[in-house]
């Protein structure tokens, strides 16, 4: 494990203007067009009232450039996945070490992160066949009678809804964030009590995919900045047909939900990356207060636990301002809009994402080989804690 590079602020701050120059209405337009067409630019340039060649070069500059990230929205349940959010706590190895055992353990991890608050732990999401919930449990159970964990937390979701992008609180003449934290509390009284349909997923009609649309969600979960013809090339398709199995497979059944565009508001190393677990009184203000976040630039992505009046959301706060938006979230306790809240830091210097394993697929049925998970989470566990123990003097305790 490598020691931290040191930070030269006067680098930042010029990456920081660089990266704010991007930021225009313009390119704003773009943005918006994407979350409903994608990487589509014929569709974007007429969304966006732009010309085509200007709206494929601001495009490749915003991606290029990462201020933004295609993702795919796909309705998992609609084929017959579930997704669950576990919080490990108190990693007894180093957590670099235990991402490498999650990682290689179980194919259905989707998610991993080291994350900190009072005390270590590791956040993770798995997206796993519906109706493998006790498997999932016992798998999670292994890790704390190998001595991996502590403890750990469970928490079905229900579905999950990524925030779209949005630029109310950007001053474009002046090219910076204005943050208004007193007018967002007051917007969320005046948001809608409905929730996003992605966030009641579960119960949908589950529809079966065969190869093809498979290797399509595949390269989608991959890079949603892939089109079509390149799918097609990539599975030895025609063009034609991989547009039949998007268009009528993907899309009208509900499992391609289209697209979110990701905009960070600030380069990386000036961000607080972090997840909260938000309980509310009552399902109306859970819903009023995440609608209230859409547009926000500090929003990225909620999950909903099931039969509970709880979310996690994930959020880019900038790191000057995170003591200010405890206070916000202090002062909704205090007004009754919040029931409690706790959080954890993301560590993003080293992180797991996966997709699923569309080769666990067969003939129209997800398989969860258990047992097969289990034996490999010991293996795996032993082989990488005796490396460890090998290669370093470090004393694992508690970590």
């Amino acid at each position: 494990m490598s020691a931290s590079k040191p930070i030269h602020y006067a680098e930042i701050l010029n990456g920081l203007s660089e990266y704010l120059k991007h930021i225009d209405e313009r390119n704003v337009r773009i943005i918006r067009a994407m979350c409903k067409y994608g990487l589509n630019i014929s569709r974007v340039a007429k969304e966006a009232g732009l010309p085509l060649t200007s709206v494929k070069y601001r495009m490749d500059k915003l991606i290029n450039n990462g201020l933004i990230r295609l993702v795919a929205k796909i309705n998992f349940s609609r084929i017959g996945i579930r997704t669950v959010a576990a919080m490990l706590y108190k990693p007894q190895i180093p957590g670099d070490y235990l991402l490498d055992i999650l990682a290689e353990a179980n194919q259905y991890l989707s998610y991993a992160s080291k994350c900190f608050s009072n005390s270590n732990s590791i956040y993770t999401i798995h997206r796993i066949p519906i109706g493998h919930e006790v498997d999932f449990e016992a798998y999670l159970n292994e890790l704390k009678k190998l001595n991996l964990i502590r403890d750990y937390e469970i928490l079905w979701a229900t579905g999950s809804y990524y925030f779209p992008p949005g630029f109310e609180w950007f001053d474009f003449k002046g090219k910076v964030w204005v943050s208004r934290w007193s007018d967002w509390v007051k917007e969320i009284d005046r948001a809608s009590a409905i929730l996003p349909k992605s966030l009641n997923s579960i119960g949908n009609v589950v529809f079966k995919i065969d190869s093809v649309d498979s290797e399509m969600l595949y390269r989608l979960e991959m890079n949603a900045t892939v089109n079509i013809s390149e799918v097609a090339s990539q599975i030895n398709i025609s063009p034609q047909l991989a547009r039949y199995h998007y268009l009528k497979h993907l899309v009208e059944t509900g499992i391609v939900e289209g697209f979110s565009a990701v905009v960070t508001p600030y380069p990386l190393q000036l961000l607080a990356p972090a997840i909260f677990f938000l309980e509310f009184p009552n399902n109306t203000l859970m819903s009023k207060f995440i609608n209230s976040l859409s547009g926000k630039p500090f929003a990225h992505s909620v999950i909903r636990v099931a039969n509970e009046n709880k979310v996690i959301s994930q959020f880019f706060i900038n790191a000057v301002e995170i003591v200010q938006f405890l206070k916000i979230l202090n002062s909704l306790i205090d007004i009754g809009v919040i029931k409690d809240f706790s959080y954890f830091l993301l560590d993003l210097s080293r992180f797991y994402h996966g997709t699923l394993p569309y080769n666990a697929l067969k003939d129209g049925v997800w398989i969860y080989s258990h047992n097969e998970y289990v034996e490999r989470l010991k293996a795996v566990s032993e082989r990488i804690v005796e490396k460890m123990k090998t290669a370093s003097t470090i004393s694992f305790k508690h970590y």
